[in-house]
């Protein structure tokens, strides 16, 4: 999948044209299919709408786009997409653009760090459940090399696997699966 950093100043149309073109240079050329959106709250959001709208113009239709908005609050994820998708042009809209659920990742992993938690409520954090988004704008998430510190492996303990369980079971969201494969 295709990144995005927030390195570069989209506030510049310059810029965002050549970001643009880039993208549909990999399209073209690469054969990149799908985007992940790198840090998307560093920048503006009408980028995203900007992208994906030309994307859809040249004819280009990624079977995935998913937007990496680093919150826990489900409601801040929810006004990201809204915000996307009203940047859309209607024949645009097929390419929607979900976010990660991290406000179910936080609860996954309390859960599995805190004694006591009620299991029953688990859910009731998530984009879907708290703040009424689409299943269909929801892509489950547990972790990534940005949750370790510099150096250090991605390491698979008991509460870094317990929400992999879970979310992999979970039917009202997009599953985001990561297999990780260490070599010797």
């Amino acid at each position: 999948m295709l990144w995005f950093s927030y390195d570069y100043d989209q506030y510049v149309p310059d810029t965002e044209n050549k970001l643009i073109a880039w993208t549909k240079w990999q399209w073209s050329n690469v054969g990149i299919r799908g985007f992940r959106m790198d840090a998307v709250k560093h920048f503006l959001i009408s980028f995203t709408s900007d992208v994906l709208n030309s994307m859809h113009g040249s004819g280009y239709d990624p079977g995935l786009v998913v937007g990496e908005f680093y919150d826990g609050n489900p409601w801040n994820l929810k006004y990201w997409i809204d915000q996307v998708n009203a940047g859309l042009n209607s024949s645009t809209k097929a390419s929607y653009t979900p976010p990660f659920d991290f406000s179910l990742r936080w609860t996954l992993k309390a859960a599995c760090d805190d004694f006591g938690t009620d299991a029953r409520n688990i859910f009731n954090s998530s984009m879907v459940d708290a703040a009424g988004v689409s299943p269909f704008n929801a892509v489950t998430f547990v972790g990534n090399h940005d949750f370790r510190d510099p150096g250090q492996y991605i390491q698979m303990t008991l509460s870094s696997r317990m929400p992999i369980s879970l979310q992999i079971i979970r039917l009202e969201s997009l599953p985001f699966i990561i297999l990780i494969i260490i070599l010797s």
